[in-house]
């Protein structure tokens, strides 16, 4: 995997997770409180997928095309399964964690690139927010249920 690949893969991370928390957020209909943090986590990832999108462009490459059939396909299965299994607050909290533990093995392999310092800053900051934001969803479960 290259450079290239690294960001393509980054934004499409960042599109995917942007998707499932704003479905996320449009379940959560029990606590307004977790609405406001899932729409909130939906605009970052939209902003990390165009600062990826950019960097890609300084690189002089434009991103690859939208998902192919298959995977808009996956997609809405995912949707699906966020809507109709996952409405417990745990389940729903999990999924978040589980998503962005993904995105964040996309950024390690990125970084793993020697980089110019501003896109490497930009890429740590993703990193260190979206660890920030894992700590704000676990504080939504009980005592009990934090890994």
């Amino acid at each position: 995997m290259d450079q290239i690949e690294c960001l393509d893969r980054l934004i499409e991370s960042n599109k995917d997770g942007a998707g499932w928390f704003r479905i996320a957020a449009d379940e959560s209909y029990d606590s307004p409180e977790l609405i406001g943090l899932f729409n909130a986590l939906s605009e970052e990832r939209v902003e990390y997928a165009k600062q990826c999108a950019e960097i890609l462009r300084s690189l002089g490459r434009a991103p690859s095309p939208p998902l192919s059939r298959i995977v808009r396909r996956a997609w809405r299965d995912t949707r699906s399964l966020v809507s109709k299994e996952a409405k417990d607050l745990g389940t729903r909290i999990g999924s978040a964690l589980s998503l962005d533990a993904a995105t964040l093995k996309e950024y390690e392999a990125a970084l793993a690139f020697s980089w110019p310092a501003d896109v490497r800053a930009v890429l740590e900051r993703h990193m260190r927010e979206m660890r920030a934001a894992d700590q704000r969803l676990k504080s939504f479960l009980p005592p009990s249920a934090h890994p």
